[in-house]
Formats: C-alpha cells, sequence, structure tokens
C-alpha cells in the first residue's frame, strides 16, 4: 500500500512565489498525501492565498501561527502531520511532479527510513529562472549505515546533507528520537536536522533523481547576509558535522580532506566579506569581525597544520592570517587586490 506522505511547508511573506509553489504541488503524480501550510506570522497576503488553495482543494491543511521562524514553523507541521513519512518544500522554491512518487518508490517493500535525493539550483531575475547548478550524487542506491561510510565524503562535499528539502523522511524516526529543528539557528539548522535524521536511520536511499528547484533570487538571502554571529554559527556548524562523522565511524582520510577544504573555505567566505563593497560596515567592524575569526581557537589550530591546500592562497594572506593582527590582513587583502589588477594590466 502506498504510504500517506505529509508535506510541510513554512509560510513567511512570500506573496510573489507562492503560487508556483502550491501550483506544483497540485500537479504531483502522487496521490496519497497532504500539505501543511504554515503561515508564520506573514504580513503580506500569504495567508490568504494559503486559505485560498485550502478551499480549493482539501490536500491542503492551512495553520496560522505566531511568527517564530522557520524552524518553529516546521517543528509545528512535525506535531500535526498525519502521515508516516514528510517531507519539506520551502514556499518560494518548486517542484516537479514526480517529486512525491520518486522518492515513495524507493521506500515501498525496502524497510528505508531515509530518502535523499538532488536539487536544481535555479536563478530567478526579471520573471526568467535559469539553471545555475545541478546538485545531485553519483552513488545511487540503498544503504545501511556501515555502508553509508564509502560515500560519506561526496554526500558531504555535493551538499547532499545540507538541506532538509528533497529528503523523504519516516515520520517514526523524528518521533522517537525526539528530532526536532533547532529554532535558536537561522542559519544551517537544516543540516544539523539531516545529521540527526541520518544518525537514527537504519537504512538510507542516495537517489540521484532531481525533482526539487531551489530558487535563488539574489545575494539577500541568510547565507550571504553580512551578519555578524555568521562565522560563529558556520564554526559551530563545521564542528558540529566533524563530531559527526567521528562519533559514526565515518571520518575517513576522504572525509578529512573534505572537511579541510570545507573549514577553509568558510574561513575565506566569512573574511571576504568585509570587503564587499556593498558592506555597510564601517573599518572599526570590519576589522572586529576580521579579529574575531583570526583570534578563534580552531582557526589558529587549523591554520596552523601543513595542508596542501593552503598553497592555492597567497602565501601573503595565509602569513597575515597566521598573525592574528587584522590590521594587518586587511591592508594584506587590498595589497593583493590592487597587484592582481596591476598584473591584468600588463
Amino acid at each position: 500500500m502506498s504510504p500517506f506522505v505529509s508535506i510541510i511547508v513554512p509560510v513567511y511573506n512570500v506573496e510573489k512565489h507562492i503560487r508556483r509553489c502550491l501550483n506544483s504541488l497540485l500537479n504531483q503524480t502522487y496521490s496519497n498525501f497532504e500539505v501543511l501550510l504554515i503561515n508564520d506570522g506573514s504580513t503580506d497576503s500569504s495567508g490568504q492565498i494559503c486559505d485560498e488553495y485550502q478551499a480549493e482543494s482539501e490536500k491542503f491543511r492551512v495553520f496560522h501561527i505566531k511568527n517564530g521562524g522557520v524552524s518553529n514553523a516546521r517543528n509545528f507541521g512535525i506535531e500535526n502531520c498525519k502521515g508516516e513519512f514528510i517531507q519539506f518544500v520551502d514556499s518560494d522554491d518548486y517542484v516537479n511532479e514526480t517529486y512525491i512518487s520518486g522518492m515513495v518508490n524507493q521506500i515501498i517493500d525496502k524497510n528505508v527510513d531515509l530518502v535523499i535525493s538532488g536539487i536544481k539550483q535555479m536563478l530567478l531575475k526579471n520573471e526568467n529562472l535559469t539553471l545555475i547548478k545541478e546538485i545531485v550524487s553519483i552513488y545511487d542506491g540503498n544503504y545501511n549505515k556501515a555502508e553509508l561510510k564509502t560515500i560519506m565524503g561526496d554526500l558531504i562535499e555535493s551538499s547532499y546533507i545540507n538541506y532538509c528539502y528533497s529528503k523523504l523522511i519516516s515520520k517514526k524516526v523524528l518521533l522517537e528520537n525526539n528530532i526536532r529543528f533547532d529554532k535558536n539557528l537561522s542559519l544551517g539548522e537544516d543540516t544539523l536536522f539531516v545529521l540527526d535524521v541520518i544518525k537514527y536511520s537504519k537504512n538510507i536511499y542516495i537517489s540521484s533523481k532531481v525533482d526539487y528547484n531551489y530558487l535563488i533570487h539574489s545575494s539577500d538571502t541568510l547565507t550571504y547576509k553580512l551578519r555578524p554571529d555568521k562565522f560563529h554559527i558556520l564554526n559551530k556548524l563545521s564542528s558540529s558535522i566533524l563530531n559527526f562523522c567521528v562519533e559514526e565511524d565515518y571520518f575517513t582520510d576522504d572525509v578529512k580532506e573534505i572537511l579541510d577544504k570545507r573549514y577553509f573555505e568558510i574561513i575565506k567566505f566569512c573574511l571576504d566579506e568585509n570587503f564587499k563593497p556593498s558592506n555597510y560596515y564601517n573599518l572599526w567592524d570590519r576589522l572586529n569581525n576580521i579579529k574575531v575569526i583570526l583570534e578563534n581557537k580552531e582557526v589558529c589550530n587549523f591554520i596552523s597544520k601543513d595542508i596542501s591546500l593552503f598553497k592555492s592562497y597567497p602565501k601573503s594572506l595565509i602569513k597575515a592570517i597566521k598573525s592574528k593582527n587584522s590590521l594587518r590582513y586587511f591592508f594584506t587583502y587590498y595589497l593583493n587586490i590592487v597587484s592582481s589588477k596591476f598584473k591584468e594590466i600588463l
């Protein structure tokens, strides 16, 4: 018998995009499902649009709650859904017609607790959609906990574990192990949630199907928006992934190399943000942000290692990071920019 699936959609001020999302859910080839629309205190017409779809189709159940953030909304959905399995969809994204069926087909008669599939990153500009990137694993198949070790490096590197959408999750696993989203986080909460689900899932299916379309509107998303606590959050998230791999015996040489690369990218990303032209921070704020990163214990330990990936980065900047001197790093960064521009002219 086909399992009943609950799709949880947090909704907050997405009146321009939500119809695209809800129409894509109405067009599913799979029929045994419900959609929980959790209106998280929207101040635009999103709530009314949700009510409109509920009136038109019994597939939709609408809940209007006080604004508490996306994690709170998702948790509310988990507590109120009726399905044996759960999927998440963001209200400004949309899915292909086989989004549900493509993953359900992998769990029937296979005792699978979790299905992980790919996504398409779509750029929305002037109402036109353009494919930017497809995130998909080549390791299609069913894996138990021990077998997952052989592909964990790919799952981390490909970002397969970074997001809660494009997954089919056993509700039983969530309830029995009290797995919920961390309401205190607004960045990286997806990854921590998925790590917990993997930890308690006996069998996992990795699918190469790509039926989820993730919309990128501009650089003002939470990941790219400048915020003083970003490094702290990403640094903690990096430690959580490392601890997960060690505790679950996934920490192979391949995984170590990938995690080192990922952590170095986090350091560079958070440092580089302080030099963006759109950055509204003054010089003092920028230097303070840089100082927090350079003086961080984990960063100091990491940068002191002899890792080959440092060779791809200017030696002067590596030395500036090691100096823990924010002013030195600031001027070294600009000197490297000037030097690069000068070489281009020559």
